[in-house]
């Protein structure tokens, strides 16, 4: 029997003579009786009484993980005695694999938690802590002492941390060697995730052509939902890279697909205002502000109806909208009701404890405390005086 395995017998001796006291009644009863039948030679009886235990364990028990594989390997080693005492070597074999995959899990319980625990800290916006941990988690990849996920799996997380945090320059080498890693893994198949994260950490820190490059490449090989997403990226990209006629088609296109889905059962209903913002800074850009101006006021329209207040995506269209149209239309009125929502939503959104990273990166490098002051001072200057 392998040392991990006497290792395991030996802790659960030593902590319980019993290794089903921490089962209810009913369940500690039919896994006794496996036991029992055991004990007096039926094996087939013992057999399908462990196969019981085995699924009673899995019925409302109040066990940790670890505890609870623990309990599923002890029981799987039974079985499969059962089994190999019955003739069965097929099932004990099987039941061998089961054991083994339960111990396997007790040891990767550890890394399964700090992965869990960073996944969690990403979510919740708190990205410096999920770094910490994720920098840990990769340390110990790259000395071949981890037991979860390879080590391409947590360049990825890593640079996941850091982008929100405006280090895009550090993310971009760790999602490449991500990139070349998965590849030379024979995994199969293109590291797309990783790749879009690259592109996406290359188009913010204005390298557009190698980010276009990526997503066009992306674009071409994908279709659906996916499509649309890299189109999309591929579009502001474009953009970037003063492409704007080979933008506008892209976005055009996007725009038109996401008014035909918009309301759908299946359709994201965030994704009109996304591809509006995008084709009114396309058309900015090349000077058509009549144009923009209306897109722009569409998405901003749509962020609000669709978006929780505070949301950093009414933040963001309604920078653009305000500073677009105190530049280029001057319509007072509307720069001025746009800047009271965008100070409204600031104000809510800082008020949630959103970090400053996300607010610099929500209002697309137009957001500086003191520009959002000036605009919201601006918009009110134009509309008095355009009252009086």
């Amino acid at each position: 029997m392998m040392w991990s395995v006497f290792v395991l017998a030996t802790a659960l001796g030593s902590q319980t003579p019993d290794p089903y006291a921490a089962l209810d009644g009913d369940a500690a009863a039919i896994c006794a009786n496996a036991e029992r039948a055991m004990e007096a030679g039926r094996h087939n009886e013992a057999a399908a009484g462990f196969q019981m235990c085995e699924q009673a364990t899995r019925r409302g028990l109040d066990l940790e993980r670890g505890e609870l594989w623990a309990l599923q390997a002890h029981i799987s080693r039974r079985l499969a005695a059962a089994r190999q005492a019955d003739g069965d070597a097929t099932g004990a074999a099987n039941a061998t694999y089961m054991a083994d995959r339960y111990e396997q899990l007790m040891g990767q319980l550890a890394d399964l938690t700090r992965q869990s625990q960073a996944r969690t800290l990403f979510q919740e916006g708190r990205y410096a802590e999920a770094e910490a941990i994720s920098l840990v988690l990769l340390a110990e990849a790259e000395a071949g002492e981890h037991r979860v996920g390879a080590v391409h799996d947590r360049l990825y997380s890593l640079a996941s941390a850091l982008l929100p945090q405006g280090r895009a320059e550090e993310a971009i080498p760790l999602l490449e060697r991500a990139v070349d890693e998965a590849r030379r893994s024979g995994e199969g198949g293109e590291p797309e995730v990783y790749l879009n994260m690259l592109a996406e950490a290359y188009f913010d820190t204005a390298r557009f052509s190698e980010s276009a490059a990526i997503l066009r490449d992306l674009y071409d090989r994908s279709g659906g939902a996916a499509r649309s997403t890299y189109g999309n990226n591929l579009a502001r990209a474009l953009d970037g890279a003063g492409l704007h006629a080979e933008a506008e088609a892209l976005l055009r296109s996007a725009v038109s697909d996401a008014r035909a889905d918009d309301g759908g059962v299946a359709s994201n209903p965030h994704r009109l205002a996304r591809v509006l913002f995008n084709l009114a800074r396309n058309l900015a850009a090349q000077g058509r502000h009549e144009d923009a101006a209306s897109l722009f006021a569409e998405s901003a329209a749509l962020t609000v109806q669709r978006r929780p207040a505070g949301h950093t995506d009414i933040i963001a269209a309604h920078t653009w909208l305000v500073g677009h149209t105190l530049a280029n239309t001057h319509d007072a009125q509307t720069a001025l009701s746009g800047a009271r929502i965008l100070s409204a939503n600031l104000d809510r959104y800082l008020a949630s404890g959103g970090e400053d990273a996300d607010r610099q990166r929500a209002i697309q490098n137009a957001g500086e405390p003191q520009a959002l002051f000036t605009l919201h001072t601006e918009a009110a200057w134009a509309a008095a005086h355009n009252e009086g």
